[in-house]
């Protein structure tokens, strides 16, 4: 079927499982992959010749993955469908962001446990691994939809809406829940970034991180950033090692290489930004809650959790500015 929106842009309603879709503006091309976890799997812009992928894709991870057994923090490597899709492209974290401890939570009174997929805990939610339905497109938009399956407690839908423009990607995340559900959620992003063959600088706008236990789960408490985690005045990533969850950042979250600037910006509700930087790539994922936010207790604005039901949904954005240098 095909329609006009409120543009007049002629686009087709679909609402059918696809495989791969390309968005396309000037010169930065989006590719996504609506089959596994409704992801983008290729952010390219044409006007860095040497270097054009942006983003960690599913044939990188792949190379890597058999030339070595990732272990570190519970990744167990090849052969977990949910572990491969962790690693790569830029998925939507939905309906929590982050570790919940043991997969378990307790919400209005009663307890929960969801499947463990990262050692002992739940993590990133359940959408990033289960293909997503195609509900429109067009040269420069889509619209991908993921029921809440087996996996999750209660019955609702994640809505996500990915569009180009001249050198701007934004995203939109929703979680909606059906008549008569009431549930916790939290959102975000995961965009696995190359370091395309250099050292770039990250700029976070941010005095304090959730301190975490060792099993990287927040403790509750703030901390002010220091020394490695002290990205406030764009430092070069070198050998930086961290998994932090910074508190309130001021966006835009700003990344530079020789030949380009990205800005990452979200809407007011993403409280937290974590950044993940293994040596392969880094992370840089607006989240609008902590990580284990259902389990904060009294602490629960300050993780960011959201109660989602039919007359209240979530929603967050997320906007990246590419500017070639």
């Amino acid at each position: 079927m095909q329609f006009f929106d409120r543009g007049g842009n002629l686009r087709h309603h679909e609402e059918k499982r696809v495989d791969q879709i390309k968005l396309r503006a000037a010169e930065l091309e989006v590719e996504l992959t609506p089959a596994i976890g409704g992801r983008i799997s290729q952010i390219r812009h044409r006007q860095c010749a040497s270097f054009p992928d942006l983003l960690i894709d599913k044939k990188l991870w792949e190379s890597r993955a058999r030339a070595r057994t990732i272990t570190s923090s519970g990744i167990e490597g090849p052969g977990s469908s949910d572990t491969g899709s962790l690693q790569w492209g830029c998925y939507p974290m939905a309906p929590w962001p982050g570790r919940i401890a043991d997969g378990r939570f307790s919400f209005e009174g009663n307890s929960f446990t969801l499947p463990a997929n990262f050692g002992s805990s739940a993590i990133h939610g359940t959408a990033f691994a289960e293909p997503w339905t195609v509900v429109s497109s067009s040269e420069r938009e889509a619209d991908l939809e993921y029921p809440l399956g087996e996996a999750w407690p209660w019955r609702g839908k994640v809505r996500q809406s990915v569009e180009v423009s001249e050198n701007v990607l934004a995203l939109t995340l929703e979680i909606h829940a059906e008549p008569g559900q009431r549930f916790p959620a939290g959102a975000g992003w995961h965009p696995w970034f190359s370091r395309r063959g250099g050292n770039p600088r990250v700029e976070v706008k941010s005095s304090e991180y959730f301190e975490t236990d060792e099993e990287l789960i927040p403790t509750g408490r703030l901390v002010r950033v220091h020394d490695s985690s002290d990205l406030t005045e764009s430092p070069t990533l070198d050998d930086r090692r961290l998994d932090q969850v910074y508190a309130n950042p001021i966006w835009p979250i700003a990344v530079e290489w020789h030949d380009l600037r990205i800005e990452i910006s979200a809407s007011t509700n993403a409280s937290c930004v974590c950044l993940y930087t293994p040596p392969e790539g880094f992370c840089i994922e607006p989240m609008t809650c902590a990580a284990n936010a259902f389990n904060a207790g009294g602490d629960a604005r300050a993780f960011g959790a959201a109660v989602v039901d039919s007359n209240s949904p979530l929603i967050v954005r997320s906007w990246m500015r590419f500017w070639p240098r």
